[in-house]
């Protein structure tokens, strides 16, 4: 380990030991360096053949596997955005929170019954849950008032669909709409992982009066510039 390339060189001619080229049969493949006298600088090579002078973020971001760029990232990250909610938010986009459709799927016990903690009509899906579910509909049309669509945008899908092209405006209307969209998904997952598993359960009330306030102290954390819009809004969430 202490050797320097220089002495694995021989008669400008790798000198690999025996147990390297046995272990790692690509060595012997390697074109041999010209060495010289000049300082020796790291350079990395991108996927598509580019040299840089190397840098750890230059690294990160060449070996860090990259999707495609989606349309609703900014619905559910933003800087105002509740870090918990944000989350459960994301894993709702890509349909990776754990409802019983998939866990029916994965466990394959067809004996097991298993019905909506809400509705108990119909096994939960992530559909089913946010918002065609009676339950969570009811909870979503009281939302409603406090947000900011002219009429219902429907389920989940649809509701991020009208969202996302205004969802990088940082009007205050836009920022409390994103939030409760949120709020209200994170606590109907909690709602129905309580009764799931602890068999406790809250009124349609309850859930509003609680996504409500959480809101409410979001906002309260927030500077926003004067405005009639953000007067209206102060007026409505009761913020002095």
């Amino acid at each position: 380990m202490q050797s320097k390339v220089r002495d694995l060189i021989s008669n400008e001619q790798w000198s690999w030991p025996a147990h390297w080229t046995q272990k790692y049969p690509l060595l012997s493949c390697l074109s041999v360096l010209n060495l010289n006298e000049e300082q020796d600088q790291i350079y990395w090579r991108s996927y598509d053949g580019v040299l840089s002078m190397f840098s750890v973020n230059l690294a990160w971001h060449s070996i860090h596997p990259r999707g495609m760029k989606v349309g609703w990232f900014r619905v559910v990250w933003f800087s105002q955005c509740i870090p918990r909610h944000a989350f459960i938010m994301w894993l709702l986009m890509g349909e990776r929170i754990k409802t019983q459709d998939k866990l029916k799927a994965w466990e394959k016990r067809d004996h097991v019954i298993l019905l909506c903690p809400f509705c108990r009509n119909q096994e939960d899906s992530h559909n089913h849950l946010f918002f065609e579910c009676n339950f969570s509909s009811q909870v979503w049309h009281k939302i409603l008032s406090l947000c900011y669509f002219s009429s219902d945008p429907g389920g989940w899908k649809q509701t991020v669909a009208s969202m996302a092209p205004l969802a990088h405006r940082k009007s205050v209307r836009m920022v409390v709409t994103k939030l409760l969209l949120a709020a209200t998904v994170y606590y109907l997952w909690q709602e129905r992982n309580a009764r799931c598993f602890k068999q406790e359960s809250r009124s349609i009330g309850k859930l509003y009066e609680v996504i409500y306030a959480t809101v409410r102290l979001k906002i309260m954390s927030l500077k926003f510039k004067d405005s009639d819009q953000v007067r209206n809004m102060k007026a409505l969430w009761r913020i002095p």
